[in-house]
């Protein structure tokens, strides 16, 4: 590939935005922000049933949270476009179509019925199920018979058998061999492509120099560089990220609503969200572990990435959020401080210039304390609640001798935890 850095991040609007998958966006945003390059958002979208533009808003309202923001894509554009896989189906049906006649691909009328009794023969005897390849040799009239009578088909790519040679930035040189990988679906028999036939047609029309990306796409990156080749495009250079396990050591799941974004929002800071995701992976070779995002571009290096799994530690992550707590100002504190007194009804937005010296004094007492912003939750009945005093408060509180009671209910309190019942009994004995 050229000079120029171009990456992308392309995220399938199927779910929300995972903290796995934002740590890859980070990485591909760092490394172009290293590297003076182009950071690009595709949002791949050729699931139809699954696809959503609730999704598409949730992850790209997610990305701004975090700061992460994309040089071309949606919202922004560029020359590359349109960044939307929906959108450039043309595109996908044209390079089919020169697989086609170069006989690097052919029309598959294989059933999912018959695809499905093929892969439970397979596993039946012990084989990795791939597909057979019991449509790669039709006769041209009988292939035109069926496309005549409508018969749905896809177009599958033909598996050169040759070894196939991966080279990752990070982990190196691998060496597959074809014949372990079946022909595989290009375009689906509804017209749109398949991911594989997507990522690769895409990456190539808009220059993508760097694809870095989870080690769960290892494989595929073998297909990949297969495409790239039939198509005649340079490929890319690959980079495969360390997964990221949770505490049990098992994959950190992105259809876990636990470990999406948006349910860090409450407690955790962007910034401590995006510090703590950089050492998922990565190190930084003096060892330090508080960062800014302008810290983290200065310091980051792709070649420190490990190749060792990260595990997921939620205790990590709140040290790090009160680190990065600390930090901030007063002011900055009491505005994150009024949005929560807003949110919980103790103030009104018409009010908090007034309310502001309470918040100041308020944080001055727990600021030490904070963790995790709900911390600021804790006392704020007692700062800024309404309270209601019993007529018997009112009565002792009202006598002349109230001093003197409260002194020796206080020497009480000193000496022992008592409760109400208690509390009650010693001021009625005096």
């Amino acid at each position: 590939m050229g000079s120029e850095v171009r990456v992308r991040f392309a995220p399938s609007p199927t779910g929300l935005l995972h903290f796995g998958t934002a740590r890859t966006a980070l990485f591909n945003y760092l490394f172009a922000r290293k590297r003076q390059g182009t950071f690009i958002l595709r949002i791949e979208d050729t699931d139809i049933q699954r696809s959503s533009s609730d999704f598409e808003k949730a992850i790209i309202s997610d990305l701004k949270w975090l700061g992460l923001a994309w040089d071309e894509g949606p919202e922004i554009g560029g020359d590359f476009g349109p960044y939307h896989q929906s959108k450039r189906n043309d595109i996908y049906k044209k390079e089919a179509e020169t697989l086609l006649k170069k006989k690097l691909a052919y029309r598959c009328f294989c059933t999912s019925e018959k695809l499905e009794k093929d892969r439970k023969e397979a596993l039946k005897n012990g084989k990795a199920p791939k597909y057979t390849g019991r449509c790669c040799n039709l006769e041209n009239s009988e292939i035109e018979k069926r496309v005549k009578e409508n018969t749905p088909y896809s177009i599958r790519f033909r598996i050169n058998k040759e070894k196939i040679i991966l080279k990752d930035l990070i982990r190196g040189e691998k060496e597959f061999s074809g014949k372990d990988f079946g022909d595989f679906i290009i375009m689906k028999s509804n017209g749109f492509p398949s991911f594989h036939f997507a990522v690769v047609v895409d990456d190539a029309y808009m220059k993508i120099s760097h694809v870095i990306r989870g080690e769960d796409h290892l494989t595929n990156s073998v297909r990949h560089i297969m495409l790239f080749n039939a198509l005649n495009f340079p490929p890319p250079d690959f980079v495969h990220l360390p997964m990221i396990l949770d505490k049990d050591k098992s994959k950190l799941s992105k259809r876990e609503s636990s470990k999406a974004i948006r349910d860090f929002k409450t407690d955790f800071l962007p910034e401590a969200i995006i510090n703590y995701m950089s050492l998922l992976g990565w190190s930084d070779k003096k060892g330090k572990e508080i960062f800014s995002l302008e810290e983290l571009i200065e310091s980051f290096n792709l070649f420190n990435v490990g190749k060792s799994p990260s595990i997921f530690d939620i205790e990590k992550l709140r040290w790090i959020n009160r680190e990065h707590l600390r930090k901030k100002s007063n002011e900055e504190l009491e505005l994150i401080l009024i949005k929560t007194l807003i949110k919980e009804g103790f103030i009104t937005r018409e009010n908090t210039g007034t309310e502001r010296r309470k918040a100041s004094l308020y944080l001055k007492a727990v600021r030490d304390d904070l963790v995790v912003i709900s911390d600021l939750d804790k006392y704020l009945n007692m700062f800024f609640g309404v309270f209601s005093v019993e007529s018997e408060a009112k009565k002792v509180l009202n006598a002349k001798e109230s001093g003197e009671i409260l002194d020796i209910f206080l020497s009480y309190l000193t000496f022992e935890d008592i409760g109400l019942e208690e509390a009650r009994n010693i001021i009625k004995s005096y």
